[in-house]
């Protein structure tokens, strides 16, 4: 199974801004095909209870996430527009998680900072 960015990774974007993460395995991958697998963007505050639903989930299914190359394991995640602006500023964590059945595998984590937009300022 690919073992992609397992080390934290930090993100930012203002508000309103639209986020797009290309995935990849790492260079350590020597059978990265991806093919039929399911998997999810997840963000919640930092300070979220973990039993409450995530405040955002992308998914294969719901269009969140794009399988570009399932024979190279590459993909991409994004947040639109609207859901940036749907965030308060401030730090989330996020994961990218392999959601198939019996082969549930978080394959990269990290902090999400939305910052302060002029264009889009907080309600």
């Amino acid at each position: 199974m690919p073992t992609y960015a397992r080390l934290p990774q930090a993100l930012s974007c203002a508000r309103g801004e639209s986020l797009s993460l290309p995935v990849s395995p790492d260079s350590t991958v020597t059978d990265p095909i991806i093919t039929g697998w399911t998997l999810a963007f997840v963000v919640r505050p930092v300070s979220a209870d973990l039993d409450d639903p995530a405040t955002i989930s992308r998914t294969t299914t719901n269009g969140g996430i794009t399988v570009i190359s399932a024979t190279l394991g590459t993909f991409t995640c994004t947040l639109t527009k609207t859901q940036t602006l749907s965030l308060a500023t401030g730090l989330y964590d996020w994961e990218i998680w392999r959601t198939d059945g019996g082969a549930e595998a978080r394959l990269a984590k990290g902090k999400l900072e939305i910052t302060r937009s002029v264009q889009y300022p907080a309600p």
